[in-house]
């Protein structure tokens, strides 16, 4: 290993030069590591995103589905509760 000083230019010694490398190595993997796990996150949350759209948008086909009936259910209440109106009667 050669002998590259340290920061304050005095000889550093191998122990000391052994410590600053691996200091070194170990903040590039952890930039590394920082770096996968946004990269992970960002995928996740685009995952996440696309499951909403379609679950929103299987909901909508329910809702359509489902008018039509909530319609009927609400005119047969009213008529239930007020008379046909066109026919004078009520409906029982």
């Amino acid at each position: 290993m050669e002998d590259h000083g340290t920061a304050d230019g005095k000889p550093a010694t191998d122990g000391k030069m052994n410590v600053a490398w691996h200091m070194k190595d170990m903040a590039g993997e952890l930039q590394q590591h920082t770096q996968d796990a946004f990269g992970d996150v960002g995928d996740h949350a685009q995952g996440l995103a696309g499951e909403v759209a379609h679950h929103s948008q299987q909901a909508a086909v329910e809702v359509r589905h489902e008018i039509p009936v909530l319609i009927e259910h609400v005119r047969d209440t009213v008529i239930n509760l007020f008379g046909n109106v066109r026919h004078g009667a009520t409906r029982k």
